[in-house]
């Protein structure tokens, strides 16, 4: 996990003191999404960006991945009813030189809706020159009324990668409890090493031979997991 802690000097987006809104940022190069070119995301308060701008802020509850209700098109860091009003900032940065940019938005200790001391903070990262897509989670946590979901989902929902999904009643976890800690995850788009981007992470599997596809040869590159990965079926 490679926190770039954009907190102090990222751009405000907006959604510091609000619940349940989107604010759009330019990403700062052209990222290739789903076979699709963007320039900019929608940055929604619960937790996730997404590349179609439609105001779909995600409230109030993660949805497994895929899954073809709205929100779409998107990347869930830890996509659930988050409350920035309660406490957190969320900032959005473009670091380094043409060609090998990296575009960050960071959500740095964001209070949780139904109970404020629950607390979280990851960040999203595009990477310019690979298309890779970075997760770096400091902290999640759980609370027992919102559903919780980390990954991938393309533009209409019938395609992505759910990295973890905790369902609100999950007997595994108590209020406040980390569910990740300190856990980076890469999706490389191009075939890249992706897991130099991330670390203190291991390779798994190739999608494709655990019968998952995107965009042909994408790898996923995760840490080791304390807990159980929680699923639901679509």
């Amino acid at each position: 996990m490679n926190l770039r802690d954009v907190s102090t000097t990222g751009t405000d987006v907006g959604l510091d003191n609000v619940d349940d809104d989107t604010a759009t940022t330019p990403i700062g190069f052209t990222f290739n999404y789903y076979g699709n070119n963007y320039s900019q995301v929608e940055i929604s308060s619960n937790g996730f960006i997404s590349f179609s701008l439609t105001g779909e802020d995600g409230c109030c509850s993660g949805d497994s991945i895929p899954d073809t209700d709205a929100p779409n098109n998107l990347i869930a860091g830890w996509w659930e009813d988050l409350d920035p009003s309660e406490g957190g900032i969320i900032r959005a940065q473009t670091l380094g030189t043409p060609g090998n940019r990296e575009f960050i938005v960071g959500f740095y200790d964001v209070a949780d809706y139904d109970d404020p001391d629950v607390i979280n903070t990851f960040e999203i990262i595009l990477h310019e020159a690979t298309g890779d897509i970075e997760l770096a989670i400091k902290d999640v946590q759980f609370d027992d009324v919102d559903d919780k979901v980390t990954g991938i989902e393309n533009a209409d929902g019938t395609d992505g990668i759910e990295v973890i999904f905790v369902d609100s009643d999950d007997p595994n976890y108590a209020n406040g409890e980390s569910v990740l800690s300190n856990q980076g995850y890469c999706f490389s788009t191009s075939g890249t090493a992706c897991g130099s981007a991330v670390s203190e992470a291991r390779s798994i599997p190739t999608l494709s031979s655990l019968g998952i596809l995107l965009l042909g040869t994408a790898l996923l590159v995760t840490g080791l997991l304390g807990r159980r990965m929680g699923r639901r079926s679509a």
